[in-house]
């Protein structure tokens, strides 16, 4: 009979399109007290003639270790892996003059993951102070930061 299938194939419609979204959640989500739920995230910094070594992370009066991944005339991307909370002051070092970066701000998103395809929930730095300067974010959890 007709009905009897029809009833299963708008059973079976409805099933699948008022399933939520599959959203992975991480452990020990921590978006609200670490920048970027302690993901890490990436600064890219532009200044004429930067080389490398030129620059100097520091967080509570200690330097930290930051991996840079491509740089071209006066730019360089860094990624910052420490576990840097809302609330810290990071200071970066060049040419002898201190840029300190505060007051981060996260935002929490849904995302599709790249491998499985499934939604998930992300959190990421959405902007930060620099020098009494608010700096959004410039892309995907990138904060471009221009020194003089």
């Amino acid at each position: 009979m007709v009905v009897p299938k029809l009833n299963r194939l708008i059973y079976l419609l409805l099933l699948f399109s008022c399933q939520q979204p599959v959203v992975k959640n991480y452990e020990n989500d921590n978006c609200e007290v670490f920048v970027a739920g302690k993901k890490g995230f990436w600064i890219d910094i532009y200044a004429k003639d930067i080389q490398k070594n030129e620059v100097v992370f520091k967080l509570r009066n200690k330097e930290i270790k930051s991996r840079h991944e491509k740089s071209e005339a006066g730019n360089i991307n860094y990624f910052i892996s420490e576990n840097v909370q809302i609330k810290d002051t990071l200071a970066i070092e060049y040419k002898g003059k201190i840029y300190n970066i505060y007051g981060f701000m996260n935002q929490k998103e849904t995302a599709i993951e790249s491998k499985e395809h499934k939604t998930i929930r992300i959190c990421r730095v959405s902007s930060a102070w620099v020098n009494g300067k608010l700096i959004q974010d410039s892309g995907n959890n990138v904060l471009k930061i221009v020194l003089e």
